[in-house]
């Protein structure tokens, strides 16, 4: 595929604080990251990379990657969310998934990063427009070229298990396409064609929690992004994240964020 035809579309960007608790994420678009501070792992396709400030990362859509910064630091990064497309062709999901970490940039190309993130970041909190949408455009197609020009490290998947990477992966999918539904335990190990017992065993492993909470916690993200920017009553969120009745919602709501899915959303409209 030619690459020089390639169009990025922006789809959200955000900045994270990384902990030394392993986080595990699937996005739907592409994601780039900037690591602006800190150092820590990244864990993607069961590779493991060392990555500190102003190392990069492109992934592929629905790619399950595990985020963890070193003991006692915070890994701060600033990630681009955004599609692919090609002209006549629509989405384009694979394209830049064969090398998905890019690190050791030299200095002068570092602060030249961290500029252009600085610049998306400014336009993308000021009022949308065609000139700011533009401007980002341009910006992460600089971050792509730059990308592209950084070496990528010499790393080799760890011995032992890495063939049910895909597997869990598979099953992950699963859980973000049926986000909407009631979740069975049974039916997520099937679409990763392993035993249910195994499953959750190598998915504790991977991520660092379990396949119950990592569902909860889904479906409660889901739901606060209702509650903030939706109309919809509290009885309709519940059944639009598969969270049975506004009873079974508001038990959950509460034991994973500490207050009620009302007064939730009170706050978040101040």
């Amino acid at each position: 595929m030619n690459l020089e035809a390639l169009l990025p579309t922006v789809v959200m960007f955000r900045e994270n604080n990384n902990g030394c608790s392993a986080r595990s994420f699937i996005d739907a678009e592409y994601i780039l990251c900037v690591m602006r501070n800190g150092f820590g792992s990244y864990t993607v396709e069961n590779v493991e990379y060392r990555l500190g400030a102003g190392d990069m990362v492109l992934l592929a859509p629905r790619m399950l990657h595990i985020v963890q910064a070193d003991p006692g630091t915070v890994q701060q990064e600033s990630v681009i969310h955004f599609r692919l497309s090609c002209p006549g062709g629509g989405e384009v999901d694979t394209v830049l998934a064969e090398r998905p970490v890019r690190t050791h940039p030299p200095t002068s190309l570092q602060n030249h990063l961290f500029r252009c993130v600085e610049q998306f970041r400014t336009l993308w909190l000021q009022a949308p427009g065609t000139a700011a949408t533009w401007r980002m455009q341009s910006i992460l197609l600089e971050l792509l070229a730059c990308y592209l020009e950084l070496p990528a490290p010499n790393s080799a998947p760890p011995s032992g298990g890495g063939g049910n990477w895909r597997n869990l992966e598979d099953g992950i999918a699963y859980i973000h396409r049926h986000a909407a539904e009631r979740i069975r335990i049974g039916a997520v190990a099937k679409a990763a064609h392993l035993s249910e017992t195994y499953f959750c065993a190598l998915f504790r492993r991977h991520t660092g929690t379990t396949i119950h909470r990592y569902i909860n916690e889904l479906k409660i993200y889901r739901a606060k992004r209702l509650l903030e920017n939706s109309q919809l009553t509290l009885d309709e969120i519940a059944a639009e994240v598969g969270l049975g009745d506004i009873y079974a919602f508001c038990k959950i709501f509460r034991q994973y964020e500490n207050t009620t899915p009302g007064k939730y959303r009170a706050g978040s409209r101040r």
